[in-house]
């Protein structure tokens, strides 16, 4: 019979998992979670409403932008 490296499955066992990187998810340990927003200041930022006001105020500055361009032309 031929030599089986330790540990390696054997017929009919699954294979194991691979070993986990330090935190779930590709996150750092003692890190919150995507979206859980961020402290600044001592106030929470939800990352919803962080990326709403973020197009919202891009949203604003492309309709001044267009406001202020000259009668025929495009942004």
């Amino acid at each position: 019979m031929a030599d089986v490296p330790a540990g390696a499955p054997t017929v009919g066992e699954a294979p194991a998992a691979p070993p986990r990187a330090a935190g779930h998810h590709g996150r750092r340990p003692g890190r919150a979670p995507p979206g859980a927003g961020a402290a600044r200041g001592g106030r929470r930022y939800s990352q919803l409403h962080v990326h709403g006001t973020s197009k919202l105020v891009g949203l604003l500055a492309t309709v001044e932008l267009a406001r202020r361009l000259p009668a025929g032309t495009s942004p």
